[in-house]
């Protein structure tokens, strides 16, 4: 069976609350594909490996988008992600351990 690697250091939640939680922060490559999804308000996002969140604050406010589960390995970081946008489901853990 597939196993992710659990980093346990608090660089990555550090760098992801300040980096590539807007919009702008973004590659402008990603903002293109993900314009092209035409995302809106009643769309349901699963970002695996989701560090801060970031991304779902990023579609919050530039789509709309409500719906948004992240899945992170790293404790720090997801608490992180709970923190940063309350509103989210953040499930800590590797995603090959949900059924």
């Amino acid at each position: 069976m597939n196993k992710n690697i659990a980093y346990k250091t608090d660089q990555l939640a550090s760098y992801f609350t300040h980096h590539r939680v807007s919009w702008p922060q973004f590659y402008e490559s990603e903002r293109n594909i993900i314009k092209k999804l035409a995302l809106g308000a009643n769309d349901t996002i699963l970002d695996i490996g989701c560090g801060c969140g970031g991304l779902g604050l990023a579609l919050r406010d530039e789509f709309g988008v409500q719906k948004y589960t992240g899945v992170e390995i790293n404790s720090l970081a997801a608490e992180m992600a709970e923190s940063l946008n309350p509103k989210a489901q953040i499930l800590c853990g590797d995603f090959y351990g949900f059924a």
